[in-house]
């Protein structure tokens, strides 16, 4: 059954800053793995982007689904109630919440633009849209790289985090490894080789 939300606020404020990377960007880009746009989001901009986000995971709140129990036996779903204490994870809400929608179509001349030149291709396409919300005294995330949880690989998949609060050392704001892109992404285990090459 369909599902749509008529009380996600409007869109308002379209991202459609100018933002121009250069050479510089894009060799430490291909260096490190990870590049840091700062002001994509103007103040008025981020509070819209935290209003029609919060909502809208709000409002999906109730619509929690719980992972369908599969050979209990093999011990399948072992870690589940751990993992669902990680972080509060909303995928594609851009399909149940027309704001979501609107706000990621208005900002992906923008996001797309800088992705794709930071890829030295010429479009990218967005693969899901994905609220992850980590609570205080959550249990922690382990270092992971992002593509072994996709159904897909590429080399030119890029993950895009928009920081809706402060990400500062005193709320243990998440951490990229410089360089780690380049290993493997499929060794085993990876949590453990991530910790190895992070020392």
């Amino acid at each position: 059954m369909p599902y749509t939300v008529t009380s996600t606020p409007p869109l308002t404020l379209p991202v459609t800053n100018s933002i121009s990377l250069t050479v510089s960007d894009i060799n430490s880009y291909h260096e490190n793995g990870y590049h840091v746009v700062p002001n994509l989001l103007s103040p008025s901009q981020l509070e819209q982007w935290r209003t029609i986000i919060f909502s809208a995971v709000k409002d999906r709140a109730e619509r929690k689904y719980k992972l369908p129990t599969v050979n209990e036996e093999d011990h399948t779903n072992v870690d589940f109630d751990y993992y669902d204490n990680v972080f509060t994870q909303r995928i594609n809400l851009w399909q149940t919440h027309n704001s979501v929608k609107e706000l990621l179509l208005e900002s992906g001349n923008v996001i797309g633009k800088i992705a794709a030149e930071l890829e030295d291709i010429d479009c990218v396409r967005m693969w899901c849209d994905q609220a992850l919300i980590k609570e205080p005294f959550a249990n922690p995330t382990s270092w992971h790289f992002d593509v072994t949880f996709w159904s897909f690989t590429s080399l030119h998949a890029i993950s895009v985090w928009i920081a809706l609060d402060d990400s500062t050392l005193e709320n243990v704001c998440m951490y990229f490894i410089p360089g780690s892109h380049k290993e493997d992404a499929m060794k085993s285990p990876v949590s453990e080789y991530l910790w190895f090459i992070a020392k």
